[in-house]
């Protein structure tokens, strides 16, 4: 027993350094442990294109562990590629649709503000058409009421958002859900009641970011759109 006692001693700090420098603190040149730098590199090392299962054991009774069932390898020349996507341009409209995100979260967003006064005379016989799609408004969904629209852009996971537009001659009315550079993400389903159009898009299954909703109206050769950005945080 004492013998025991002694070489407990002995190699304890040896264990628990060992564990501490080569298990359990990242590296400061990659931030990753060397667990995970070995996976990387027998990753790197499969490079024949085929897909490898996965299997995953865990030693408690009664523990069910829900993890996907494999990857694809690259092939062989494909890990040296680069992987540095190409720039995408964002158009004006997306970007503008951003700007008044940006405005919607100021804190004194809410305040109401007084811009420059300007004297417009009207002018005789000049009167403006009616948009095809005008600019549209956000909600919240509580069950079947919506809500009256909001100012402050910002939502959570478990909302649903309500956005209507008004809309003039009859046009048929599409919707799509753009990501913050303006890619579309997918197809959104819309219904018109009267002259008013209405898209409802629950936030539980999207992740935590800047998401642009647009607008397509056509009816005959004219189309508009309107584009709409809100913020999703968990």
């Amino acid at each position: 027993m004492a013998y025991v006692h002694k070489l407990f001693n002995d190699n304890f700090l040896e264990y628990a350094s060992y564990v501490i420098k080569e298990r359990a603190i990242p590296h400061l040149d990659d931030g990753l442990k060397p667990v995970q730098r070995r996976i990387l590199h027998s990753l790197i090392e499969m490079d024949d294109g085929k897909f490898h299962k996965v299997t995953v054991r865990v030693k408690r009774p009664r523990v069910t562990v829900f993890a996907r069932t494999g990857y694809w390898a690259f092939k062989r020349g494909e890990n040296t590629a680069s992987a540095t996507p190409a720039s995408v341009a964002i158009s004006p409209e997306v970007q503008n649709a951003f700007d008044k995100l940006a405005d919607s979260l100021r804190p004194d967003a809410g305040e109401p503000s007084e811009g420059p006064r300007r004297v417009i005379m009207p002018r005789a016989g000049s009167a403006a058409a009616a948009p095809l799609l005008a600019a549209p408004t956000i909600g919240l969904a509580r069950g079947r009421v919506v809500g009256d629209p909001v100012t402050r852009r910002e939502f959570r996971r478990t909302d649903t958002v309500v956005v209507r537009a008004e809309t003039t001659r009859d046009p048929v009315v599409s919707g799509r859900l753009l990501d913050k550079r303006g890619q579309a993400l997918t197809e959104l389903p819309t219904t018109l009641a009267g002259a008013t159009s209405e898209l409802r898009l629950p936030l539980g299954s999207l992740g935590p970011g800047d998401y642009v909703i647009e607008l397509i109206a056509r009816a005959g050769d004219e189309t508009a759109h309107q584009f709409l950005a809100f913020r999703l945080v968990r």
